[in-house]
């Protein structure tokens, strides 16, 4: 065979058994999604459609000063910090033991970080 040819057929072996990762940004969606498949008990069976629901019904909107009170790894607080998007106040109440680790990892601006007041019960 020629150097060509071999340089060809080891491309085309490198395209078939290559293995490709995309990595996509952090979402709310696909936070609780992940959350919802691999432990529920986690988030409290919360669903996103439920999320989007709730933040819906308490008029949660640009500017407004919000007190959450939650046990879903910070999945509400986010996602009230991210639908007032650095406008207003959420006041996150918990309880010993309860993490915010999905606070963190939603992606959230550094405004709407700013806004996030934690309020230890």
């Amino acid at each position: 065979k020629t150097a060509f040819s071999k340089q060809k057929y080891l491309l085309k072996k490198a395209r078939k058994h290559a293995v490709q990762i995309t990595l996509w940004p952090t979402t709310l969606m696909g936070l609780c999604e992940t959350y919802g498949k691999l432990s529920p008990a986690k988030i409290s069976n919360l669903r996103f459609d439920h999320l989007v629901a709730l933040l819906n019904v308490t008029a949660v909107r640009h500017g407004s000063r919000v007190l959450v009170l939650e046990s879903c790894m910070g999945l509400v607080v986010g996602a009230v910090a991210q639908r007032l998007a650095g406008a207003g106040k959420v006041f996150s109440t918990y309880d010993k033991g309860v993490s915010d680790k999905i606070m963190h990892q939603i992606g959230l601006t550094a405004d709407e970080k700013d806004i996030v007041c934690a309020l230890p019960l």
